[in-house]
């Protein structure tokens, strides 16, 4: 019997990914001034009913509360 001849792939070569180092300034990070965290709505403004919301959009429809 004839012998099969054993054909191999070659090897494929991954490319390697370049990384670049990450540049990390030294020490901590100092804020010059503190945070104000300032909001033009108070919690009263956020969770109260708008009278104006329940206002119906033409005189003659009925107001539907959201469910």
């Amino acid at each position: 019997m004839a012998r099969v001849p054993q054909f191999r792939y070659p090897e494929q070569q991954r490319r390697k990914r370049e990384i670049k180092p990450v540049v990390k300034p030294e020490g901590k990070f100092q804020r010059s001034r503190k945070v104000e965290i300032t909001g033009d709505r108070s919690p009263e403004s956020v969770t109260s009913i708008n009278p104006e919301d329940m206002k119906p959009i033409l005189p003659e429809m009925t107001y539907i509360p959201p469910a």
